[in-house]
């Protein structure tokens, strides 16, 4: 129940238009710019995100996005690209961060 109304409610925020076989583009002010919509649950969505975080050389979550909006619309974007981010083995690696200091070991008593 949720989905469908949340497919209504980007109907009338987006102005989604069918075009073929029950894909929808968002018609917007600029003429002839019109990005496919696609839903963010679905499979096609995260491989899509993942493949453009790995084409862009690991960047970071503004330049995955500004990568897939150039050619689709997706709600919700921000998550889904933070979360393929955080799942990147190798982003994993760089954001590493060092353990902390430990206090330094109480020394022996002097035996003099």
């Amino acid at each position: 129940m949720q989905k469908s109304c949340d497919l209504q409610d980007d109907y009338l925020k987006l102005n989604l238009q069918p075009i073929q076989r029950g894909i929808l583009e968002c018609r917007g002010k600029i003429q002839g710019m019109y990005p496919i919509y696609l839903p963010d649950k679905h499979l096609y969505i995260q491989k899509l995100v993942h493949h453009e975080h790995l084409r862009t050389l690991h960047g970071g979550v503004g330049l995955t996005m500004t990568s897939v909006r150039s050619q689709h619309l997706v709600p919700h974007l921000r998550k889904l690209a933070k979360r393929t981010i955080c799942a990147c083995h190798c982003c994993k690696r760089f954001q590493a961060r060092a353990a902390a200091n430990l206090p330094p070991g109480s020394l022996p008593v002097d035996q003099t």
